[in-house]
């Protein structure tokens, strides 16, 4: 992502009783992130009560296959609740 702005709705997928993914989710080693501008607004992310997946940011990418040079991500959450993010990606990248 370069530029422009991707409004990303809460999820609630659940395939074939592997739980619910993370609202933005590119969670396997071969997927490729790259964001030097623009937003991503994550809106209303995924929750469900009592269970441990609800992200709202999984980026599980093998980190060579990450670049993060720019741009914002924005996270709307409900006051009741908190944001939670897994990535692999480290700091600086």
């Amino acid at each position: 992502m370069s530029g422009g702005t991707l409004n990303i709705e809460g999820n609630t997928l659940n395939i074939s009783g592997l739980g619910i993914y993370a609202s933005f989710s590119l969670p396997y080693p071969d997927n490729v992130f790259r964001m030097s501008g623009g937003t991503i607004n994550i809106l209303s992310p995924t929750t469900v009560s009592g269970s441990a997946n609800n992200f709202s940011l999984l980026l599980g990418m093998n980190p060579n296959n990450a670049s993060v040079t720019g741009g914002t991500v924005n996270i709307t959450i409900p006051s009741n609740r908190n944001a939670y993010l897994n990535t692999t990606i480290p700091s600086g990248t």
